[in-house]
């Protein structure tokens, strides 16, 4: 694996990594997990890195509870499962068609993490909350999550 993930090997969040804000930064959010997914192509092969974005990663005072700490982790678990789809399917290609399929893993991947919070409403409905916290489970077990695992029924 040429997956890099910063800080280092960060699997688990605490709300030692939010900022403490006094308004929400998104309409709707009480919290928000920022990142960055990079990839430096070398020789057919390419260096990705995941990095947690701490200026954008914050929570409004007064709202760290566990559930939205777990609900934080489930965008941090997507993430990490993006990066990793990017590091398993950019190996080997040439720069174009790493390109192409960075581009097509962040867009399905956008559309998982925007169905994650619009499906638990950021957390506040429990029973999909727990249907999503089943599935990233899987998927981090499987090292793989799909738009279509997602999407279908």
């Amino acid at each position: 694996m040429t997956l890099v993930i910063v800080p280092k090997d960060l699997r688990q969040l605490t709300w030692k990594h939010f900022s403490k804000v006094k308004r929400p930064k998104e309409k709707g959010s009480d919290a928000s997990t920022g990142f960055e997914l990079s990839y430096v192509p070398k020789g057919g092969k390419a260096l990705v890195t995941l990095k947690l974005d701490a200026s954008n990663t914050w929570v409004i005072q007064g709202k760290m509870t566990d559930a939205l700490l777990k609900h934080e982790q489930g965008h941090w678990d997507i993430y990490i499962l993006q990066a990793e789809a990017v590091d398993r399917r950019l190996q080997g290609l040439d720069s174009k068609e790493m390109r192409a399929t960075y581009v097509e893993i962040t867009q399905d991947f956008g559309k998982i993490n925007q169905r994650y919070d619009d499906e638990t409403d950021h957390s506040r409905m429990i029973a999909k909350q727990e249907e999503w916290d089943c599935r990233l489970a899987s998927a981090k077990r499987d090292h793989t999550l799909l738009l279509a695992d997602i999407c279908s029924p």
